[in-house]
């Protein structure tokens, strides 16, 4: 048969104590086979697998994605931020394409900001006179915001002339 030749080499991790080299560690012992490292100067591979020689291919999150790849390495859920960020959903409650976590009317896909009618209430002007309907009294009457004396449709007449109807 062949002989193939191996490598042994030994790492050392100690500590010093007050000044005083401490005599405590650790031994890491680092097996190769001549001829089949990809990643020499990398004691953890002997090839470069998805992340590469010099960086681990590590999964903090367990979601089948590699921590050099993943955006979000701690979010098991994502592995892009999205529109949210890592930690946050990006559901769209209402479907009108904005995530939730940036949408101020998550259940309203008419609206993504209260504006003046606030959310579920459309701020439509019927009349057309810049008094949306949600806060107009006669929201068919582009003559009038308010009914006033005469109500709603019909106008308002000053009959003794001093500029009160």
């Amino acid at each position: 048969g062949s002989t193939t030749a191996v490598s042994s080499w030994y790492s050392y991790v100690g500590y010093a104590a007050g000044g005083v080299a401490a005599a405590a560690g650790i031994y890491k012992a680092w097996h190769v086979v001549s001829g089949s490292d990809e990643c020499p100067e990398d004691p953890e591979k002997t090839e470069p697998g998805v992340c590469g020689c010099g960086h681990p291919d590590t999964d903090t999150d367990g979601d089948g994605t590699q921590d050099c790849k993943d955006q979000c390495p701690r979010d098991n859920k994502k592995t892009e931020a999205g529109g949210c960020g890592c930690g946050s959903s990006d559901v769209d409650s209402d479907g009108d394409t904005i995530p939730d976590c940036l949408d101020s009317c998550p259940f309203d896909a008419g609206k993504a900001t209260p504006e003046i009618c606030g959310c579920g209430t459309p701020d439509t002007d019927s009349d057309d006179d810049d008094v949306p309907d949600c806060m107009d009294r006669c929201p068919h009457d582009n003559d009038k915001g308010v009914a006033g004396h005469s109500g709603c449709k019909e106008a308002e007449e000053d009959s003794d002339h001093d500029g009160t109807p």
